[in-house]
């Protein structure tokens, strides 16, 4: 099973204490790490830091679906499962993406069945493996904007953030094999998937944040055809 990154959010010792021998079990390379409610855990929570986030509904403080609405504003593509002893939940959870409901007490084959999908999903989903610090993290490409290097310096521009790690545009080029990825300019690699105009007089893409990334001039032209097609592609795809 693939190595996870996961966060359990539970006001219950027992329930933490019982999740965390199944998970132990089931998936004993995986991270875990426990929260006691839904405050602490969004002090600690950012974009593309867990694989899965398992959250008790009935918690003291703010409530498991105020903690998903919370984090839906930072990931809108984490996947987060409920706990809970009752379903009456169902439609909010529908409509913050919880992948699952694990109904308390939580049973082996059901946390399986789970562990499973998102070890899948985290298989099936482009992705970088980037050391920040001393920390490695999974980047998805879809939340990726843009990649801009300054000397030896890459600054990965995602949705909600901006992450500095040491090394070349040149690295990460190769890894980012995708069409809707361009090298637009030396110092340049954008995500076509965030680009909302093209400014001729300045020679640059704009972001949907309003950013602008610079494209070599020799290479205009072709920038703006390639960004054309791409938008053509996409719209046939629909």
């Amino acid at each position: 099973m693939e190595d996870l990154k996961i966060a359990i959010c539970d006001d219950d010792k027992l329930e933490r204490t019982i999740m965390s021998d199944m998970l132990t079990k089931l998936a004993p390379d995986a991270e875990l790490e426990f929260f006691v409610n839904g405050e602490s855990f969004l002090k600690n929570f950012k974009a593309n830091k867990y694989d899965l986030i398992i959250l008790d509904i009935y918690m003291t403080g703010i409530t498991g679906v105020e903690t998903l609405e919370r984090i839906r504003r930072v990931d809108a593509n984490v996947n987060v499962a409920f706990s809970t002893t009752s379903k009456d939940f169902a439609l909010e959870g529908y409509r913050l993406h919880a992948v699952r409901y694990l109904e308390k007490p939580v049973s082996e084959d059901a946390l399986k069945e789970l562990l499973t999908l998102v070890s899948l999903q985290k298989l099936a989903t482009p992705h970088l493996n980037i050391k920040v610090n001393s920390e490695i993290i999974d980047v998805r490409f879809n939340q990726i904007r843009y990649l801009e290097q300054s000397g030896h310096t890459t600054f990965i521009h995602l949705k909600d953030e901006v992450i500095k790690i040491s090394g070349k545009l040149d690295d990460f080029e190769e890894k980012l094999d995708a069409p809707n990825f361009l090298r637009c300019h030396k110092s340049y690699l954008v995500n076509l998937d965030f680009v909302t105009d093209v400014e001729d007089e300045f020679r640059v893409f704009v972001m949907d944040n309003g950013d602008n990334v610079h494209v070599r001039r020799n290479d205009y032209a072709s920038a703006k055809r390639e960004f054309e097609k791409y938008l053509f592609t996409e719209a046939r795809s629909q």
